[in-house]
């Protein structure tokens, strides 16, 4: 099976078997989110360490950054594979209270170091996480606290991306593949802002009513001086403006005076388009994934 870009499904399939295998042969915990990237893995190791008579264990990590849906996701995936799953409260606004630059890496440190102490406790001292390959290519200072606290992120490593990720979830009846991406919601303000438990759910809350009228890709940037900037799909653009009225209503709601609808569309990580490239260099370091 090949892609349009040349990619051999096939080959990537089976590089990605043989490591989750031998991944498996040790008892393994998953940072599990219930998006796509972690629920491929959850499926992949549920049965890898079935066959090889070895322990997994899923920690999802109940924050304020995270939606209600993500942690309903992850139970109903748990219970069908019958994966234990453990639920961690964590504090998660104290790090990044003013939204630094580098708000990735602070995040993921306090997160996956309770993950991984978790883990320990429950005798797995092998983290697993969901990094995909097309995480590697954007501005993600948190990778440094995977490659800090020893995290093995498989579809990384095996040079599997976002759209990869997909097939493969699709070819297993994966539910969470019609999932949109859903990361943190800290990524929704400009950096700088101070991030309160308050906003940060009135956020998810509007991201979540724009959702329920039909729009797959949401994001509800927040910017000073009281300003939304709105990202849907392209193709939702025009029925976005015959819907003014009830997008404004939603928005508003949320707090904010002014709202604007990019024309550019979705996009991942348009935040840190504001970062100049020295900035971004300073806060990421590079760091090679590569499968043995």
């Amino acid at each position: 099976m090949q892609q349009e870009d040349g990619f051999d499904l096939t080959l990537a399939r089976a590089k990605l078997y043989d490591f989750i295998k031998k991944v498996a042969q040790v008892d393994c915990a998953l940072a599990f989110s219930g998006g796509v990237d972690s629920s491929l893995l959850l499926r992949l190791l549920s049965s890898a360490c079935a066959q090889e008579h070895s322990r997994l264990i899923a920690i999802f990590a109940k924050t304020s950054l995270h939606t209600r849906d993500d942690l309903n996701s992850a139970r109903e995936q748990c219970q069908q594979l019958l994966v234990p799953l453990i639920e961690m409260e964590v504090p998660d606004l104290q790090a990044i209270a003013d939204n630094p630059p580098n708000r990735c890496y602070l995040c993921k440190r306090a997160l996956l170091g309770a993950l991984r102490t978790a883990a320990a406790e429950q005798g797995c001292e092998q983290l697993i996480d969901g990094t995909n390959a097309d995480d590697l290519k954007s501005y993600r200072p948190g990778l440094q606290a995977l490659q800090e606290l020893s995290v093995l992120s498989p579809l990384a490593l095996c040079g599997i991306t976002k759209n990869q990720v997909r097939q493969l979830a699709t070819e297993l009846g994966v539910q969470a593949v019609q999932r949109p991406s859903s990361p943190c919601i800290a990524t929704r303000f400009y950096y700088g802002a101070h991030l309160s438990k308050q906003e940060v759910e009135r956020v998810a809350q509007a991201e979540q009513s724009l959702h329920a009228l039909g729009y797959y890709n949401v994001r509800l940037r927040v910017h000073p001086g009281s300003l939304a900037r709105l990202e849907l799909d392209r193709c939702d653009l025009s029925r976005a403006v015959s819907m003014a009225d009830q997008l404004i209503t939603i928005v508003q709601s949320a707090g904010y005076q002014y709202v604007t609808l990019d024309l550019q569309g979705f996009r991942s990580g348009s935040m840190d388009e504001l970062l100049n490239p020295e900035q971004k260099q300073s806060y990421s370091r590079a760091i090679k994934f590569t499968a043995n």
